[in-house]
């Protein structure tokens, strides 16, 4: 079994019973972590200096749109009407299955490199029941999560329906408007 001694770092624990460290170290076993404390003992263990740095528990991201990962920073001046339109219309209609899924693994180590261990995503570009496999097979190792939602859902493709009929009665609503008298205004400039 692999063994890391994380060692010097500033542990902030979050847990009562361990406290904050101004110097501590951390061992790691396998992918668990078997001890916090100061001046731990690991003969044999790969040791990563971690001197003036600071250790804190992953963080949680409640909101997560990780199938926009490829259109970061596209329309950072939209209106809300517009954002609709172009990035849930246009561009999340033109996303391949393939699309979906190399954009959610982006989105997911976008969310790693910024802290995040743990998030709830807005998965919903499933424009078809392939794309939701798209997005699910990029998710498989947190497959026993997702089994555990999967039961407290209605079975079969609900799932993916019911977001898509709201979502569609939304564009329908508020987007479509906007989007039609965006073309008249266009065409009236001509």
């Amino acid at each position: 079994m692999a063994r890391t001694l994380i060692r010097n770092a500033t542990v902030i624990s979050l847990d009562p019973k361990i406290g904050d460290l101004t110097r501590g170290d951390i061992l790691i076993e396998g992918s668990k972590i078997a001890a916090i404390g100061p001046g731990l003992k690991a003969d044999g263990a790969e040791v990563i200096d971690a001197i003036n740095k600071i250790a804190v528990p992953g963080f949680i991201d409640t909101h997560r749109h990780t199938w926009e990962a490829l259109l970061r920073a596209a329309g950072p001046d939209w209106s809300l009407g517009q954002y609709f339109t172009g990035v849930r219309v246009v561009m999340g209609g033109l996303y391949t299955p393939e699309d979906n899924y190399m954009a959610n693994l982006l989105g997911a180590y976008e969310a790693l490199d910024a802290g995040m261990t743990t998030l709830y995503d807005w998965s919903h570009n499933n424009n078809s029941p392939a794309h939701a496999d798209g997005a699910k097979y990029f998710w498989i190792a947190l497959w026993p999560f997702y089994q555990r939602t999967q039961q407290r859902w209605p079975p079969g493709r609900h799932n993916v329906l019911l977001p898509a009929l709201f979502t569609a009665a939304v564009a329908l609503v508020f987007i479509l408007p906007l989007f039609l008298r965006g073309i008249a205004q266009s065409l009236k400039g001509r």
